[in-house]
């Protein structure tokens, strides 16, 4: 909310309109990555440390979106008033750190949760740590860029993070997986077939 204040008034150009699209996939990422991807798991009770990882990571979860509220309100205000200047270092490590946060808060639910049909979501855990080293990466690295530049890439990372996991779903609903194969999925397939 604080962000739309902040935007009236604000001259709309093609700077401002990339900006809020790199912006805007960045936060759908963010949505996607923990509202999609646990609704068809289970907290794994394999192991004592599974449970709590699931508990307690919605802790820096939290955190990490708080900062990130307060990065994008930020970043904004100077891709709004100094588009072509370099963004400002605290307001790049912030976000950086943000999105760091919710990335490694989501390998840990994903750590701490059972797909539908399977025992270990290994795969999916090591793309977020990869996508949380990148933008580690990205946001110590990239010093000479613009808000509109660096939320770019940042937006890249988390759409490739997206893609991922809805590659992933597209082939755990046809059964290489598990994650989102219903129970009878097997017998109506087989039902299907036996039609033809």
């Amino acid at each position: 909310m604080k962000i739309l204040d902040d935007a009236q008034g604000t001259q709309i150009n093609v700077d401002t309109m990339l900006f809020s699209t790199a912006g805007l996939l960045v936060v759908y990422s963010l949505w996607w990555l923990y509202f999609s991807d646990t609704t068809e798991t289970v907290v794994n009770y394999q192991s004592p440390l599974k449970p709590i990882a699931f508990i307690y990571a919605h802790f820096p979860l939290s955190v990490g979106l708080v900062a990130f509220g307060v990065a994008a309100k930020k970043v904004f205000a100077e891709a709004a008033v100094n588009p072509d200047d370099y963004l400002k270092d605290e307001y790049r490590i912030l976000y950086m750190v943000a999105v760091v946060m919710y990335l490694m808060a989501v390998a840990l639910i994903d750590y701490g949760t059972e797909p539908d049909g399977e025992t270990e979501n290994f795969p999916r855990i090591g793309f977020r740590v990869l996508g949380a080293v990148l933008v580690l990466i990205l946001g110590l690295a990239v010093t000479g860029a613009t808000p509109t530049g660096f939320v770019s890439l940042i937006a890249v990372v988390m759409v490739a993070q997206v893609l991922f996991s809805i590659w992933g779903a597209r082939d755990e609903t046809a059964g290489t997986h598990g994650r989102g194969q219903h129970p009878g999925s097997d017998e109506a397939a087989a039902l299907t077939d036996s039609s033809d």
